[in-house]
């Protein structure tokens, strides 16, 4: 009787290193401030770590901790990328179409980012939306933890890929309506600002997406 041979997949060595380093930018996390890293990773616990952290020097986009959450959420969007594409029976082969992707993500969030500072400089909303936009970080980078941890059972383990996926769909419902909340709460004590909030999701949340959708993802569909 033949023994089973292991064959690897091609697509494993590269995927594999990216689950790593991701990993590696958490151990970074933990290494600057690991107190912080627990708060987010607790669940439930986004109000007590923003009124913790909700600071002038931890609000700073440009601090060491906040680059690395970055990282980590930008890679996990395209992680999750990546896992969506299968559902059409897709998959991503080679790294460098992966790596495609990557730069896709993190051109539109870099430039997204300086143009919403820069109106927001512009129409004298600083003070008003540093909270908002720091509760938005905040949780964008808790839930990324959440997820990446669903992506790496989902690719690696042996758990049932149905309820991983259910697990998946039900943190990102999750994050929707967390996010909704962010956003209604602001109108709530705003409601002025309406037109801002509505241009806002059209223009920096709802149509880049479109445009990287039709630009990086509709071309491998």
């Amino acid at each position: 009787m033949e023994d089973w041979i292991l064959r690897t997949q091609t697509h494993q060595d590269w995927i594999s290193l990216f689950y790593f380093f991701n990993f590696l930018f958490i151990t970074a996390l933990f290494i600057l401030d690991s107190e912080r890293v627990q708060s987010l990773l607790r669940p439930f616990s986004l109000p007590v770590y923003l009124g913790k952290y909700n600071s002038e020097k931890n609000v700073n986009y440009l601090h060491n901790f906040n680059l690395l959450s970055f990282l980590v959420t930008v890679n996990t969007l395209v992680l999750l990328f990546y896992w969506a594409l299968q559902f059409n029976s897709l998959s991503v082969q080679y790294a460098y179409e992966f790596y495609y992707f990557l730069i896709g993500v993190f051109l539109l969030l870099i430039l997204r980012f300086i143009l919403v500072r820069f109106l927001v400089k512009t129409l004298k909303l600083t003070k008003r939306t540093r909270s908002p936009f720091f509760k938005v970080f905040s949780l964008n980078s808790q839930f990324s933890y959440y997820l990446l941890i669903l992506l790496f059972f989902y690719e690696f383990s042996t758990f049932n890929k149905g309820v991983i996926n259910a697990l998946i769909f039900g943190l990102l419902g999750a994050w929707a309506i967390q996010y909704t909340g962010v956003l209604l709460n602001y109108f709530r004590n705003h409601p002025k600002d309406i037109f801002y909030l509505f241009l806002y999701l059209c223009t920096f949340k709802v149509a880049p997406w479109l445009w990287y959708f039709r630009i990086f993802i509709e071309t491998k569909l």
